[in-house]
């Protein structure tokens, strides 16, 4: 059943491999399920209230530009928050 080509020929592959102890084929499965967000400028306009809601509803979060203090509220909040830049910086700052 192995290398006939096919779409799932790969996934039976790596399936089988995994089978014999090759777990070097298979995704790590301690991996995560729930989804990832991903909100630019998350300090200002709807970012705050959308990653609220995202957060309630399961998703991790990758947050550009939040608040150190809108950060702490989430995790406070038992979210899995990751943020990536600082608030006020990047080139949109000082432009308002």
């Amino acid at each position: 059943m192995t290398g006939r080509g096919g779409r799932g020929s790969r996934r039976v592959d790596s399936a089988l491999a995994y089978e014999k102890g090759d777990d070097s084929t298979m995704p790590d499965s301690t991996m995560p399920d729930s989804p990832v967000a991903l909100i630019t400028f998350a300090g200002d306009y709807v970012g705050p209230p959308l990653a609220r809601l995202l957060a309630r509803s399961g998703h991790r979060l990758v947050l550009h530009q939040p608040s150190s203090e809108f950060v702490e509220e989430l995790r406070d909040g038992g979210a899995e928050v990751a943020a990536v830049g600082t608030a006020g910086e990047g080139f949109m700052a000082g432009t308002g």
